[in-house]
């Protein structure tokens, strides 16, 4: 029992200092990605799904993408859970979100604006009335993870569109 127990102490992560955490995850992605950039081909491209209920793993993505060279081009949601779970309650998410990204220059010190936060916010609406049309809902906590990703997506393109001057967020979603 003392093995499993020692075993439990050093895999589980601290509760306190979300900030460090945070910081950890990024740069593991960081390193991670970035070996994925180092063997994927000049046109390559990495597809991943995620979903995080409150935003801050999105962050920690974007900050490990534009560290490691990847730019996020196209997201969308993807039904990725049942409805059966011990786990489930009203907030739960149920819709992954699938990220394409492309290879491009790193990009120091990156942050998703305000701007960038609304536009995802407005896409997960649209996605929630897409939806619901063909009788599927969204959680709130399916709306965070989508506006959450498409966020990321805006503000590599705003990224993109200053560097090149005619990218637009349409452009990278296609």
């Amino acid at each position: 029992m003392q093995k499993v127990s020692s075993y439990l102490t050093r895999s589980l992560p601290p509760t306190r200092d979300r900030k460090k955490r945070g910081k950890r995850f990024a740069k593991r992605l960081a390193q991670a990605f970035s070996e994925i950039n180092r063997v994927c081909r000049p046109n390559g491209r990495v597809v991943f799904t995620y979903q995080n209920l409150d935003g801050r793993g999105w962050n920690a993505i974007a900050k490990a993408l534009a560290a490691a060279g990847f730019h996020p081009i196209q997201t969308f949601p993807l039904y990725g859970d049942s409805s059966t779970s011990l786990h489930k309650h009203e907030n739960s998410i149920s819709w992954d979100c699938v990220m394409v990204c492309k290879l491009g220059p790193a990009l120091p010190k990156f942050e998703v604006s305000a701007t960038s936060l609304e536009e995802g916010e407005r896409y997960a609406e649209r996605w929630a009335r897409k939806l619901a049309s063909s009788d599927f809902s969204l959680t709130a906590g399916d709306k965070k993870n989508i506006a959450s990703a498409v966020s990321n997506v805006a503000e590599f393109a705003k990224r993109n569109s200053a560097s090149k001057g005619s990218a637009t967020l349409r452009k990278a979603r296609a």
